[in-house]
């Protein structure tokens, strides 16, 4: 059974029905003329129900809404302390390195990715010839797989200080099979 509307309301909207069907007409003086009522008042509780159904409806989707929010102000909350945790802790000394993976002092470039760029830097230039006048070995065969075809072990070098005092370093010729076989296929 449906709940009976309060008679106020009833009125209200039985009011609202029948000055929008009869335009120029007001409720009030319809009830002091003492009108039939023609069932206005059956119609307005039948737009009741119906606006109590949306004003249910609504409230569900509000109340889950306001749920849903705070489920993400916990979570946002948790995620904060987390956060500070986080900034809390001393992060260790050594590091991984993204760009190669080696591991290098927190707060110090990476040393692997500056000796390859050294290395870079060293063997660059033309006729196996670096701009300190060394004469580089010439490329390898690019079919080795120890040096890529670079003709420089990878694995192998050799620590020089400069004129300037600065350290550099050069790789040894490749010992691969393929970088050490000549034309005929013989080893050198």
């Amino acid at each position: 059974a449906r709940p009976v509307p309060d008679t106020e309301r009833r009125e209200r909207y039985a009011a609202a029905l029948y000055e929008q069907a009869n335009p120029g007409f007001l409720w009030v003086d319809a009830l002091a003329a003492e009108v039939p009522d023609s069932g206005w008042r059956e119609a307005a509780d039948a737009a009741l129900a119906v606006a109590d159904e949306e004003q249910r409806d609504h409230i569900a989707a509000t109340k889950y809404w306001f749920d849903a929010a705070d489920e993400r102000c916990e979570e946002i909350a948790r995620l904060r302390a987390e956060l500070e945790k986080a900034r809390a802790l001393k992060p260790a000394a050594i590091q991984e390195c993204p760009t190669c993976g080696a591991g290098y002092t927190l707060g110090e470039p990476c040393s692997a990715c500056e000796f390859k760029a050294q290395m870079a830097a060293e063997t660059a230039g033309s006729g196996g010839q670096a701009e300190d006048g060394a004469l580089r070995p010439p490329a390898g065969d690019p079919d080795c797989e120890r040096c890529d075809g670079t003709g420089l072990d990878p694995d192998a070098y050799t620590e020089q200080r400069g004129p300037d005092g600065g350290v550099r370093y050069r790789h040894e010729p490749c010992t691969g099979l393929l970088c050490t076989a000549t034309e005929d296929g013989a080893q050198q």
